[in-house]
């Protein structure tokens, strides 16, 4: 299946898009209403966006620009999602994996993000001396991370 993201200019559905990861599963991107006047705005945030996710070897996720109302871009997501699909029997074809790679980084991206939010937020006396030894040069920061990885397993 063909995965493909709205947004509209000026909703904050670009921030929205971002922060729910939503991104990371697209196979096109389409910002609708384009004749709004903020549609180049959300077309570079977008694009710089996808340009920061691991690259597929054999898809460039499209951004689209679409105009329900007057039918503006309409043919070219129907061209994009067949050129979609034709990637899709492909990789069928070729034995490739079908989206699992890309939710396996959906997932580890959410798991890093929540990670990453408890230890800001975590205050302790541990925490702490495991920062300070590593700042004395008295553990390396390998160990330390792996200190403080098992104490969040931990807890």
């Amino acid at each position: 299946a063909t995965k493909v993201v709205v947004c509209s200019p000026g909703l904050g559905d670009d921030i929205q898009a971002i922060k729910a990861g939503i991104l990371e599963i697209a196979d096109v991107l389409v910002v609708n209403k384009c004749d709004l006047p903020l549609i180049n705005h959300i077309n570079r945030q977008l694009k710089s966006m996808l340009a920061l996710r691991e690259a597929l070897p054999d898809w460039t996720t499209p951004v689209l620009n679409t105009s329900a109302i007057d039918g503006i871009g309409v043919p070219e997501l129907a061209d994009a999602i067949d050129e979609y699909q034709q990637v899709l029997a492909q990789r069928e074809g070729d034995g490739q994996d079908n989206g699992k790679k890309r939710m396996l980084r959906l997932l580890a991206n959410s798991v890093a993000d929540k990670v990453k939010k408890d230890l800001l937020e975590t205050t302790s006396s541990e925490m702490d001396a495991i920062c300070d030894a590593v700042l004395k040069g008295e553990l390396m920061f390998n160990e330390a991370t792996n200190r403080v990885i098992d104490k969040l397993l931990t807890r």
